[in-house]
């Protein structure tokens, strides 16, 4: 069921605050998904390591 009588102004200034904090938690969320795929990148560019030589291998 729908509230009677609804004041879209009012219902408007309520829920200011959870949509800006739901918008900054998009945006850290986007800016970590960033920061996990830059640093995958950067360190891919890397060297791999040497691989140990096994005894008793030729």
């Amino acid at each position: 069921m729908t509230a009677p009588d609804t004041n879209v102004e009012t219902e408007s200034r309520k829920h200011k605050a959870p949509i800006w904090g739901i918008l900054l938690a998009v945006i850290f969320g986007l800016l970590m998904i960033l920061a996990i795929v830059t640093t995958a990148f950067e360190r891919s560019d890397e060297e791999a390591a040497p691989e140990a030589a096994v005894e008793g291998q030729p």
